[in-house]
């Protein structure tokens, strides 16, 4: 029986409606939850990333370090805590006379078909010298 009549108003069985609407609205609400865990994500793959420039850099400027040495303490940290984070990585340091700098790149693992996310990651300082006492 499709509908029945009371009065002068015909009612419609509305049986399956509620499984139609939910299957409606699941999608985007699935996709609200993956954007949000997906930010969760990216904002920690930035924070790795940092910290890996940040330990590079304080290889790199030590008195006695170097470029190579900055590259490879950066590189040993995101092989530590990156994960499945960050892909694609890569790491560029360099030391000059009076200072260093380091520079991480990476990609963020997808969660949200189609979307690529990078971070980049930069630290400069001085770097470290010896002082006579008095001399200046």
């Amino acid at each position: 029986m499709m509908g029945v009549f009371r009065g002068r108003w015909r009612v419609r069985d509305e049986r399956g409606s509620f499984t139609i609407s939910l299957a409606i609205l699941a999608v985007p609400f699935f996709l609200l939850v993956l954007l949000i865990v997906q930010a969760g994500v990216y904002t920690h793959a930035r924070q790795v990333a940092t910290a890996a420039a940040q330990e590079g850099l304080r290889a790199a400027r030590n008195l006695d370090g170097s470029g190579g040495a900055g590259q490879a303490q950066a590189g040993q940290l995101l092989a530590q805590t990156a994960g499945t984070t960050l892909r694609n990585t890569s790491v560029s340091a360099r030391r000059h006379a009076d200072w260093a700098s380091v520079d991480v790149h990476g990609q963020v693992v997808s969660l949200v078909p189609g979307l690529t996310l990078t971070v980049d990651a930069h630290a400069e300082g001085p770097v470290e010298r010896y002082t006579v006492e008095g001399a200046r």
